[in-house]
């Protein structure tokens, strides 16, 4: 019963350290780069869309 308690308490820390240094980057990441590129990729494609559809025509 001994080796069983420390083995499940060194899991719980890591599970707990990860979510929290993971935690705030994903925020940063979510509302400076992720925002920008989304929109300007979606821009990009459709005025690429545009720009083909009247080549073509």
């Amino acid at each position: 019963v001994r080796p069983r308690q420390p083995s499940p308490p060194p899991p719980l820390v890591i599970c707990e350290r990860t979510p929290r240094p993971s935690t705030p980057p994903p925020l940063i990441l979510r509302e400076r780069p992720p925002t920008p590129p989304p929109v300007m990729q979606c821009e990009t494609s459709k005025k690429k869309k545009k720009i083909h559809i009247k080549q073509i025509r």
